[in-house]
């Protein structure tokens, strides 16, 4: 089912990471499907409701979690890991999944959305006194149960379309560190989990900004891997190279979000171009990098203002004109 669907996606098709800095939902919505025609995201608006943060939107599910003020607070007096889970897709966490399922209405194709993968949910529980015994049991409960919900509904808005899944773990950069609280084989093991519980209907991804090892990433089992456009990346061909082989597809950052902007693509897919001549030195197929390609910028652009924002898909967008022109040249080369 994940190679049915992978074949949907254009090489160099351009999509988003997640969350931008709008306040109006209708705005950033109307952004996203201009930004990226073949794979608008499901923008989320951490700065219009704290609600909508990428630990908070997940979170608010369970009893004992609640908002007061900007500050999501846990009673682990009332926290119960067993307790039932509420995915109210109604809340004030989904406003902006509701509005671009609206102004989306009609849209044929691919549509990607994100969600805080069970590893960040695990840690953020910690962090509130949850014990590692119950912290990512429940991390892991509600991240499924929560993605099984927004696939529902946006199966229902968007009929036929083909949705793709990011699965959002920054913490996986710190999976191979020691004190983390669980060993790396149970960290795989929760994002394969989590990517498992749509793994028939969605073409599942796994994005990580953080400097993680690209190794852990991939045992998990995504038919995606995000991954920033790092010069590292082509140390690592020996890993990718078979990623690759059984139809993988590489979502590359190109764009960093951490640092001023190029007022041009051209440093942009100099890098990329380096990056994959690495990787190809080291084993990769030529032909499949260029196939099997699809560009975002490096992470969440909720830092940006919605100007920046937009000169980030720019280059984005032109980056990936350059891909697309690769990947139709190789299936030329590859009939002739």
């Amino acid at each position: 089912m994940q190679k049915l669907l992978s074949s949907a996606l254009l090489p160099g098709a351009v999509t988003g990471i997640g969350s931008v800095s709008h306040l109006s939902a209708d705005i950033a919505s109307e952004f996203s499907l201009s930004s990226c025609p073949t794979m608008p995201f499901v923008p989320q608006l951490v700065h219009r409701h704290p609600a909508e943060g990428m630990i908070a939107q997940v979170l608010l599910g369970l009893p004992g979690v609640e908002l007061v003020g900007d500050l999501l607070q846990i009673d682990v007096a009332r926290f119960d890991a067993l307790g039932e889970l509420r995915i109210d897709l109604s809340d004030q966490a989904f406003v902006s999944l509701r509005t671009f399922l609206r102004v989306a209405r009609g849209h044929r194709g691919t549509v990607k959305w994100q969600l805080t993968g069970p590893l960040t949910i695990g840690m953020a529980l910690l962090h509130f006194g949850v014990p590692v015994s119950d912290a990512f049991h429940v991390a892991l409960r509600v991240v499924r149960a929560t993605a099984r919900a927004i696939h529902a509904q946006v199966a229902r808005d968007l009929p036929g379309c083909t949705q793709v899944v990011f699965i959002d773990e920054p913490s996986a950069g710190a999976v191979l560190t020691p004190g983390f609280p669980i060993s790396p084989d149970e960290a795989i093991d929760l994002v394969s989990g989590a990517m498992a519980v749509l793994e028939d209907d969605a073409l599942m991804g796994l994005h990580c900004c953080a400097d993680a090892d690209l190794a852990a990433l991939l045992a998990s089992g995504p038919a995606i891997v995000s991954v920033p456009a790092a010069a590292t990346v082509a140390r690592l061909s020996g890993y990718l190279a078979p990623f690759l082989d059984g139809g993988g597809i590489v979502a590359w950052g190109v764009v960093p979000t951490d640092r001023p902007l190029a007022l041009h693509a051209d440093r942009y897919w100099h890098e990329l171009s380096s990056l994959w001549s690495g990787l190809i030195v080291g084993g990769c197929d030529p032909g499949q990098l260029r196939r099997q390609s699809i560009i975002t910028p490096a992470c969440g652009l909720a830092t940006h203002t919605p100007d920046q924002a937009a000169h980030v898909f720019a280059l984005t967008n032109a980056v990936a004109a350059h891909v697309a022109e690769q990947a139709a040249a190789t299936r030329l080369i590859v009939r002739a």
